[in-house]
């Protein structure tokens, strides 16, 4: 490798890409043809450069004795877990196992090596609980016909040695592991003992003590309620257009508010990222000599500069979430929670302070704005979770250990929330709290667990091979969590916000989190614990997706069924001209960073499909472009590298499924067009895994100089097409770090060469990393060196100039080595901040949506003049120190309450 002082790094050449290896195997597999396995496999059309790898010997064969198993009747054969039936195995076969594998829902998966090299899935069992008729019924078409670990007990074997010996998979799962249940006391600990929980305490902290010293920072909180409230007063939500005229501040245009509050969000967007940026730069700096102030109880996680409080998505020491990944994955829940809230709380006279979520260096923050409210500001009060803290000996300092009484009209605000976020009986989460704030507002606090979790509970150490059965059963794996871990589990294995608004029954918010009482009794009572469970909506949405979910994904990417979600436009495709429908996928095929060529996924179709059969054609299907199509003006992409419309996470988020299932979508893909479409799947799991990785590395980063020297080193080690530094990286790092990451990834695959641009694209875009426009097109080069002739003159068919034009002294030196290298341009921070609610409130209840007319009118203008009396009386008896009538909403203001509401009547 070559390293150039401009920041370039030279990638290796090579023509054959580096499969995903596992982390054991003695020496690189290689691409085998595939052949007709000895069951009756469905055939199938794929493509050569996007081929499964073969896995090694190695990986399959069992340290001890071979296990058989015998069709007792005609069973299916599947692409993987959970995937596509490519074949049948007819009754009587017997099929040596190479591996098990027990999916997230809990079926019981036994691989076999086929002729070819490749893996075929039989599913032993479905069952996620025992007993039922239905098990007994999936396990009857397969039996163990020779094992000899079947040997008698020994007195002196221990519990792992007859674990290991277990000749069939265990199906039993308990009802309590189906639905895992965690107490208030036990979330109440989690929370005080984790800073990413204690929002009320550091609030409390930086307002009284450190805000009032700033003066020159700003007051965000303030600034973005008023803004907000604007919007929705502009909306007609307070009031009808007759009372907005009749109001004494002269009426403005309804977007005004809206540009308002969209300059204050990208001012706190950059004034978030600057601050993140600072610590980064003051890591190794002397605390005294830096500008960003650290908490003095957690002095590398907590910091407030600028008016801003961020806390680093870090664990604690003693590892309370399980780790820093599942801390930052919390912190992501986190704000996702909140960002849904912030929608719809408002208009229930409730309020969220204004979130961000920033990734830089390696770390990721939560950023939020200070709300003007202390602990003793406590308005609905839990007896349970004080004592809980108090037990746990996590009491702040100033926290009420004796909280007032529960206000009838605050119950009543977040029962209508409730009732808005499609809570059965308007229910919410037992942790959320209720601060009223010096501003005369009432905040929601400890609002972290919103979305319901998919259940049964997701695991990612199912994966076992025959060698390495697990060594106790499921039941006592999760019961042996910590109940920290439990709840970082449930806030972050969760549905889609998509699924979640759309599903057609309402949802239990504390399924899984109990009161003591409710918590015994599923202990005790058996058959409590399986009712609760059947008739539990998150179990169902997990055989949902199992079910129709994934095979919608998988469907709509193989070509099978139409684009239901997400809406798309109706244009022309490039290539043929024709209309590409609103419901049908479309590619595009220029390096245009506007992507404006499109071609149709019939043309897509034929362009890799046909082509490769004709004379003289590229032998891999994704080397396929269609220089016309790209009618812009700009370079024209490799087939391997057309960026999918809409994107694999948009369609997968779109139709109600997490990232975490695309190994399963990618089992399911039909047959028939899997060899077309699957390198996207591909792209996609190795670029999460990449970011992930990368990360890692930029941790280590001080200085700008180090981050780009260690993102170039991780480009040049993931984009190598071939060559030992690349089997290594994807043997030792990115393989094991895959199949950690995505369950469902149980064989070793093989990378287009063409797609290594799109790999490249879409790290980058996840990393924060830019890349220039020159180093993308030279991944090109890559692909090119079958054709020595094609790679050295003639036009670059993704820049659409000479090569020996384009040619400078950095790139002349990259040439070496195939004439493709890494450039960076600048790495930024990676930030999602609350966006300008809604126009209207969401009518998400029928009795809402059926409204029509002057009733509907009249019968809103009454609710939004009950909800403003009852706010009057609620502050009229709420005795708070230091409170700020300059800052209180406006409809409290009695000008306009004489002015608007009262003249309606």
């Amino acid at each position: 490798m070559r390293r150039h002082r401009s920041g370039e790094q030279s990638v290796a050449n090579g023509s054959s890409g580096s499969p995903v290896e596992q982390p054991a195997p003695g020496r690189r597999t290689t691409l085998l043809t595939r052949k007709r396995p000895p069951v009756a496999k469905a055939s199938m059309n794929t493509s050569t450069s996007s081929q499964p790898c073969a896995p090694s010997s190695c990986q399959l064969r069992r340290s001890g004795s071979p296990v058989f198993w015998g069709a007792t009747s005609e069973a299916p054969l599947y692409a993987g877990p959970l995937g596509e039936a490519i074949g049948v195995v007819p009754a009587g076969a017997v099929l040596l196992e190479a591996s098990r594998y027990r999916d997230v829902f809990g079926g019981w998966w036994i691989s076999t090596q086929c002729d070819d090299g490749t893996l075929g899935w039989i599913a032993y069992s479905h069952a996620t609980v025992a007993p039922a008729a239905d098990d007994a019924a999936a396990a009857s078409s397969w039996c163990r016909v020779y094992d000899t670990r079947a040997t008698p007990a020994a007195a002196s074997d221990s519990e792992e040695t007859l674990s290991s010996r277990a000749a069939l998979p265990n199906t039993v799962m308990s009802w309590r592991c189906v639905l895992p249940a965690i107490s208030c006391a036990e979330v109440s600990r989690t929370a005080a003992a984790h800073f990413l929980f204690c929002d009320a305490e550091l609030y409390a902290h930086y307002w009284s003590a450190v805000h009032p010293r700033e003066k020159t920072a700003r007051d965000w909180n303030f600034e973005y309620q008023r803004a907000v409230e604007q919007c929705w007063l502009a909306a007609g939500v307070f009031c009808t257009d007759a009372s907005i005229s009749a109001t004494n501040p002269p009426a403005r245009p309804e977007a005004v508010p809206h540009v308002q509050l969209d300059t204050l969000i990208a001012a706190f967007r950059s004034e978030a990222e600057r601050t993140v940026v600072q610590i980064w730069k003051e890591a190794t700096t002397p605390p005294p000599c830096r500008q960003v102030a650290a908490h003095p109880r957690f002095p590398d996680q907590v910091y407030f500069h600028g008016g801003i409080l961020l806390r680093r998505c870090v664990d604690t020491p003693d590892g309370a979430l399980g780790g820093d990944e599942m801390a930052m994955k919390c912190g992501r829940a986190i704000y996702r929670n909140l960002e849904i809230i912030a929608h719809v709380a408002p208009g229930h006279a409730l309020h969220v302070p204004l979130h961000a979520y920033c990734t830089f260096g390696g770390f990721s923050f939560l950023c939020s704005a200070i709300p003007p409210y202390d602990t003793a500001n406590l308005v609905p009060g839990d007896r349970s979770t004080v004592v809980a803290m108090e037990d746990s000996g996590a009491v702040f300092a100033g926290t009420s250990l004796a909280p007032p009484p529960r206000s009838g009209f605050v119950s009543d605000l977040l029962q209508g929330l409730g009732r808005a976020l499609r809570f059965q009986g308007g229910d919410v989460p037992l942790e959320w709290r209720v601060y009223a704030g010096r501003d005369r507002r009432l905040y929601l606090s400890q609002a972290h667990r919103l979305l319901p979790p998919v259940l049964p509970p997701h695991r990612t150490d199912l994966s076992v091979s025959v060698s390495s059965l697990p060594s106790k059963p499921l039941d006592r794996l999760v019961g042996t969590s910590a109940a920290s871990c439990l709840y970082a589990s449930l806030l972050c294995d969760c549905v889609r916000p998509e699924l979640f608004f759309t599903w057609p029954r309402p949802w239990l918010p504390n399924e899984c989190v109990c009161t003591p009482e409710r918590l015994a009794k599923r202990a005790s009572d058996a058959h409590a614990c399986r009712s609760e469970a059947l008739a539990s909506q998150s179990c169902a949405v997990g055989a949902w997706i199992k079910s129709e979910g994934i095979t919608r994904v998988a469907g709509t990417l193989g070509f099978q069924f139409p684009v239901a979600a997400p809406l798309l436009s109706v244009e022309s495709c490039t290539m043929c001209s024709g209309e590409i429908d609103a419901n049908e996928l479309r590619f595009g095929v220029c390096t245009n960073p506007l992507q404006c060529c499109h071609i149709c996924m019939h043309c897509y179709t034929r362009l890799v499909f046909e082509h490769p059969g004709r004379e003289g054609a590229c032998a891999d299907r994704l080397d396929q472009f269609c220089p016309a199509a790209a009618r812009c003006g700009a370079g024209c992409r490799k087939a391997g590298s057309f960026l999918l419309v809409p994107t694999l996470t948009d369609l997968l988020h779109a139709n109600g499924l997490s990232l975490r299932y695309l190994a399963y979508v990618l089992h399911r893909l039909p047959q028939t067009t899997r060899g077309a479409v699957e390198h996207w799947c591909h792209v996609e799991l190795v670029a999460r895994t990449a970011k992930h990785l990368l990360q890692q590395d930029l941790r280590t980063a001080t200085t700008p100089v180090e981050a780009r020297s260690v993102c170039a080193a991780f480009f040049t080690s993931l984009l190598q097409p071939a060559g030992v530094t690349s089997d290594r990286f994807w043997r030792t790092r990115l393989g094991p770090a895959l199949q950690s990451r995505f369950a469902g990834v149980c064989e070793s695959f093989r990378l287009s060469v063409p797609s290594l641009r799109l790999v490249a694209e879409r790290v980058a875009s996840l990393a924060g990393v830019t890349l220039s426009e020159s180093c993308l097109s030279s991944l090109a080069l890559l692909s090119a060196s079958s054709n020595s002739a094609a790679s050295h003159h003639g036009t670059d068919c993704e820049t659409g100039a000479s090569r020996r034009k384009v040619g400078s002294p950095m790139i002349a030196t990259a040439t070496d080595t195939g004439g493709a290298f890494i450039e960076i341009e600048h790495i930024a921070p990676q930030t999602r901040v609350f966006p300008a609610p809604r126009l209207a409130p969401p009518s998400l209840s029928p009795e809402t949506t059926s409204d029509a007319g002057a009733e509907g009118k009249s019968e809103t203008i009454a609710s939004v003049r009950g909800l403003v009396e009852r706010l009057l009386l609620f502050w009229v008896g709420y005795a708070q120190e230091g409170a700020n009538d300059a800052q209180q909403p406006f409809y409290l203001d009695e000008s306009f309450l004489h002015s608007s509401l009262w003249r309606l009547g």
